[in-house]
């Protein structure tokens, strides 16, 4: 079933972003957390994070799920996050050097 990409407007996001080098291999994994601001399919999703910096998503609805409610603590931080409201998860491969 798709999400109706405005639902997500004002939901309390839980993100998870691996980075890959071009050949595929971990290069780090990051999580952050915070509430989503805008949702546009030309512009992308864009998340005001905890700390106040601004991340911009791919337009993809589809990629966010419905959290479990509970207590989420971040692995690279040790802080905790309670009740968010979605999950979503992005692998990142950065382009070949040229």
């Amino acid at each position: 079933m798709e999400r109706d990409p405005y639902s997500l407007l004002g939901k309390y996001v839980l993100i998870g972003i691996t980075r890959e080098d071009a050949d595929g291999s971990f290069l780090e994994m990051t999580e952050c957390h915070g509430r989503i601001a805008l949702v546009d399919p030309d512009q992308g999703i864009r998340v005001v994070l905890s700390d106040g910096e601004v991340l911009t998503l791919p337009p993809d609805p589809d990629s966010f799920r419905d959290a479990r409610p509970g207590v989420y603590r971040l692995r690279s931080t040790g802080e905790e996050v309670v009740d968010p409201d979605l999950t979503t998860v992005w692998t990142i491969q950065e382009p070949a050097a040229e």
